[in-house]
Parts: C-alpha cells; structure tokens; sequence
C-alpha cells in the first residue's frame, strides 16, 4: 500500500473522507447548546450541568431547564451517531495494529454513550444518563490517547495533540464526577472536558481530509 508524506497508510477512499467529515460535523453540538441556552435565562454556563438544557419538565425540583430541550436531545444523539460513524468509516486510515482497534473501538463506544445520554435525560432517566456520560467522556478520552499512541511514530504532531486531548478530557471528566470543580464551578469542569472532546473530533478531521488531499495531490504527480 502506498504512503502519504504523514507516513500513514493511503486511503482515498469516500468512507474515510466521509468519516472525517462526520467527525467534523460533531460541531454542531456547539451550535444546538447556544440556541438552548438562549431560551433558558437561568442557565448558567458554570453553575449548572450541560445536560440541564435537555430536561424535559420545569418547576421544582427542576433549578433550570430550556423550552427547546428536544433540540438539545436530538444534538446530543446526533453527536453520537457521528461519532460513531466517524470511527467506523475512518477504520483503514490509521496504522494497522491492537491499539488502533482499540482506540477506534472506544471512540465508537463514546458515541453510543452520547446517544444514550441524549435518549435519557438526566432528570427522569438518572442513571441511565450516568452511564451514557460515562462511556462518552471516559471511553472517549481513552480512545483518543490511544489513537495517539497508535500513530507516534508516523504522526507525532497529532499523536502529542491525541494524548494532550484525551487527558484533559478524562482529568476534567473525573474531576467533575468527584465535585472537584478548581473554582471554575460544576458546569464548568464538565465544559473543559466536552470542549476538548470536540476539538479533537473536529481537528483530526480536518487532519484526515488533509492527509486525504495530500495523498490524491501525490498520485496524480506519479501518474
């Protein structure tokens, strides 16, 4: 099999470029928050827990909630799906071997654990909605520190960048899950971790479609 200058295996093919794109696409889940956010004047962005804005009833118990918690549910579950499909349409393009399967096995995990916790929200369905954000931080950050350790020797830039990510999402996540907040409140903590998730989705796509590119640029200069 050929190889690109990032020293991975070629794969031009449409279900890797398709997988980055999905990958990419987890974005969204940025957009749908804000929009929520801004039919819940009481949310706070510290205070209160991202899976707030998905309740789906007002009054007490209930500190806060969003009329358009069915668009926050949805975001989440479609997050979830492209996750998932990411790393399944993007399976050829990383370096053969145990650690990759693992690190894509995991990452497809994290995606069925945002799907779950989209599916059951975090007030009538607690522990269900535990789980799922359990395996999506957790699975998903070791994933990704695994994907990094796969590729350190072909590609060190994203493979410091895999580790860095994966990290601080499960440091953040474990913090959040013990009440450690470090001063930057509940709501917080749990930001830091979901921030750096997604980064590292959409910036490793972006990295794909370029190696993608890189690899059709050098086979038509062979031709």
């Amino acid at each position: 099999m050929s190889r690109d200058t990032s020293g991975l295996p070629a794969n031009t093919g449409r279900l890797t470029r398709a997988g980055a794109w999905a990958w990419i696409a987890t974005v969204e889940f940025f957009a749908i928050q804000l929009v929520a956010q801004t039919a819940a004047p009481a949310f706070s962005m510290t205070r209160h827990d991202i899976s707030a804005l998905g309740i789906p009833v007002c009054g007490q118990p209930v500190a806060v909630c969003s009329p358009l918690h069915p668009l926050f549910d949805a975001g989440l579950i479609l997050v979830g799906i492209l996750t998932t499909a990411g790393a399944l349409l993007t399976w050829r393009a990383w370096p053969g071997g145990a650690i990759s399967r693992v690190g894509l096995g995991l990452l497809a995990i994290a995606g069925l654990g945002a799907i779950v916790a989209g599916v059951a929200d975090v007030h009538t369905r607690p522990t269900a909605h535990a789980i799922g954000a359990s395996l999506d931080f957790g699975a998903g950050g070791l994933g990704m520190m695994m994907m990094g350790l796969a590729c350190r020797r072909r590609a060190p830039g994203l493979a410091w960048f895999s580790a860095a990510a994966g990290s601080i999402v499960v440091v953040a996540f474990l913090l959040y899950a013990t009440g450690l907040y470090l001063g930057i409140g509940r709501g917080g903590m749990e930001r830091v971790a979901a921030i750096s998730a997604t980064l590292w989705f959409v910036l490793t796509g972006v990295w794909l479609l370029g190696r993608i590119h890189r690899s059709n640029r050098a086979a038509t200069a062979d031709r």
